[in-house]
């Protein structure tokens, strides 16, 4: 399996989307992330790998402000997350889930629309944005009029991930979002997935517990254990150059 668009990343050159600094929370006497310090580099995807229970929903929890820290601070947009301004800044965030969540009762086109006519966007600017979206995702406009429940799995994939993009996020984040999907569609939705990120630019935080698929989409890694940083870096030095037993038991078989 082979890398893509992956390029030479160290953590003096990052320029970062997303900072962790000494982030620790514990919810219901469980420890979900432990001082944990950790970098997000801007316009590259990241996976965040780790077994159940490492704390990889928590990080992502805690960038789109689901969940605050008990101390330390997270920073987005090289700013400190403002818990007052989490409606504001979540515009600017994409967010695609295992389970999808589109809406049943409204047709494809109001789901991906939905956020765009909420932000107060023209028609013509949603219509241009729509052709431009389907196109890459490579959905026909027939399925426009239609309800989520009469497309394939792999066309809801596709749909979820052209709402995710709509308002052309800066940051697009990711929680197993392409675990329900058939192994034998998988690979079709993975070539989309890198057309639409390569087309909006953006960059991605991509949870997973597939590293099959950390491998095939990601160009860095954060390698996750007990709600602390075992090893983050370019994915490739991370598969090559392991920190430690526990990292080189994840990607054991996985070098391409």
């Amino acid at each position: 399996m082979g890398w893509h668009n992956v390029g030479t990343v160290t953590d003096e050159d990052i320029d970062c989307c997303v900072r962790f600094d000494r982030v620790s929370k514990q919810l219901s006497g469980q420890i979900l992330l432990d001082d944990l310090s950790v970098r997000v580099p801007e316009r590259l995807t990241t996976a965040v790998i780790g077994a159940s229970g490492s704390g990889k929903s928590s990080l992502l929890n805690h960038i789109n402000g689901l969940l605050q820290p008990d101390s330390g601070v997270v920073e987005l947009f090289g700013q400190p997350l403002d818990y007052r301004q989490l409606s504001e800044i979540r515009r600017r965030i994409g967010y695609a889930v295992q389970e999808i969540g589109l809406f049943p009762h409204m047709s494809v086109a109001a789901n991906i629309t939905l956020m765009a006519r909420l932000a107060g966007w023209a028609e013509r600017r949603i219509d241009e944005r729509v052709e431009q979206l389907l196109t890459v995702a490579k959905l026909p406009r027939e399925l426009l009029g239609r309800y989520p429940g009469t497309l394939s799995g792999g066309q809801q994939q596709r749909v979820g991930l052209c709402r995710a993009l709509m308002l052309e996020p800066e940051l697009l984040l990711l929680d197993e979002a392409f675990s329900g999907v058939d192994p034998i569609a998988r690979q079709d939705i993975y070539r989309d997935f890198i057309a639409l990120r390569d087309q909006a630019k953006c960059t991605v935080v991509l949870v997973t517990h597939d590293i099959r698929e950390a491998v095939s989409l990601a160009q860095y890694g954060i390698v996750l254990r007990d709600g602390l940083v075992e090893q983050a870096g370019e994915l490739a030095d991370l598969v090559r150059n392991p920190a430690n037993s526990y990292v080189e038991s994840l990607f054991s078989g996985q070098i391409p």
